[in-house]
């Protein structure tokens, strides 16, 4: 009798993992509390059981080791403070999960053409789910218990993560996920994903051409550009037309990047700030903006000082170090890593989630970013 073996290879697991992460990530903002927390579990596990796959692969260096001691270190501090301000969360536990998922993601080898179906699949969903919709503020009933501009932070860190993951992989960096992440964010009316994914978008374009040869610059102007002059020519009326009543626009030269909430949110916790809570953080459960927002900032940055304190300022520091390297050697990918940073001002989508694994990797990983001849296409 013959037997058939199905040969199933470590990129395909590896694979396999990633995309029930991106998944998971993606439905956390469909379901209703009690099933976000099962997701958030899950996101957890998948986590540790990654980094756990990857050490089965690979032997742990001295280098790992004592970048897994200082974030157990930096853990323990985050924990005890917490503790003693009682801003402790469970969230905290993605201070352990997030690296062991960037170390996964860093470690391994991925099916780049398997990602970008994921990613189309991403892409339909949300266009499917605006477009059901018609825009302005009914989107903000799609999400259980988010806003409108999950739509924006989903498509650019699900874009982020394939362009992060090809860079590392040396393959080549295509233009069109970041302009489908552009129109989604204009589609959903969020400003600080508008302003992100543009600038995400024409750091791609910019670095294509500067990059490029006369022949692809004149491919760009003739397949892009001209269309788009002659669309706008014979559609100028209800270009304009569509202009004066465009609610985004309208947000975006009345109120600029944030709204007047955020703007309340950023200046009440700076006003309530002490020389003790600067270095513990501020609880600010008792401030009313936050009640008002359901114990939301809207502001990672916030978040994160709320919860670390003085450990925020080490953070910082790392970030900016981790910057101007790759402003020193990988234009793209600080462009990538300035666009998260943005993001982060507006909504509290890092310190502590399921996409804080993006930090680790930025920070921690920087060497499998260091690349000088990144290939970028339209």
């Amino acid at each position: 009798m013959m037997r058939f073996k199905f040969i199933f290879s470590n990129q395909s697991y590896a694979t396999l993992i990633l995309v029930l992460y991106l998944i998971l990530s993606f439905q956390f903002y469909l379901v209703e509390r009690n099933i976000k927390v099962i997701i958030s579990f899950s996101l957890v596990l998948i986590s540790f059981f990654s980094a756990f796959y990857t050490l089965l692969k690979y032997k742990l260096s001295v280098q790992n080791k004592n970048k897994a001691l200082l974030i157990i270190f930096f853990y323990l501090i985050i924990i005890t403070i917490g503790y003693f301000n009682k801003t402790i969360s469970i969230d905290s536990i993605y201070i352990l999960a997030a690296p062991a998922f960037a170390f996964f993601v860093a470690k391994n080898e991925f099916n780049i053409k398997a990602l970008y179906i994921v990613l189309i699949f991403i892409y339909v969903y949300l266009f499917k789910y605006v477009l059901s919709t018609g825009g302005g503020e009914e989107i903000n009933d799609v999400f259980k218990m988010a806003s409108r501009n999950v739509f924006s932070v989903i498509a650019i860190t699900s874009t982020v993560l394939v362009y992060l993951i090809s860079i590392k992989q040396n393959k080549i960096i295509y233009v069109w996920p970041a302009l489908i992440t552009f129109l989604i964010s204009v589609l959903s009316v969020g400003r600080s994903g508008i302003i992100t994914s543009l600038f995400l978008l024409l750091s791609l374009i910019y670095i294509y051409i500067n990059n490029s040869g006369l022949k692809s610059r004149v491919s760009l102007f003739l397949f892009f550009l001209i269309p788009g002059l002659f669309f706008v020519i014979f559609n100028f009326n209800q270009i304009v037309l569509f202009l004066n009543t465009l609610e985004q626009l309208e947000h975006l030269v009345k109120d600029g990047f944030e709204s007047a909430e955020r703007s309340i949110v950023v200046y009440s916790y700076l006003n309530n700030l002490d020389y003790l809570t600067v270095f513990t953080g501020l609880n600010y459960a008792d401030i009313f903006i936050f009640q008002h927002l359901e114990m939301n900032p809207h502001n990672s940055y916030i978040s994160l000082h709320h919860y670390v304190g003085f450990v925020s300022i080490i953070i910082f520091i790392y970030i900016l170090k981790s910057l101007y390297r790759y402003l020193r050697s990988t234009m793209i990918v600080f462009c990538i890593f300035l666009t998260l940073l943005v993001r982060a001002w507006s909504d509290t989508i890092f310190f502590f989630s399921f996409y804080d694994f993006f930090f680790y990797l930025l920070i921690f990983q920087s060497n499998i970013f260091i690349k000088h001849n990144v290939k970028i296409h339209i």
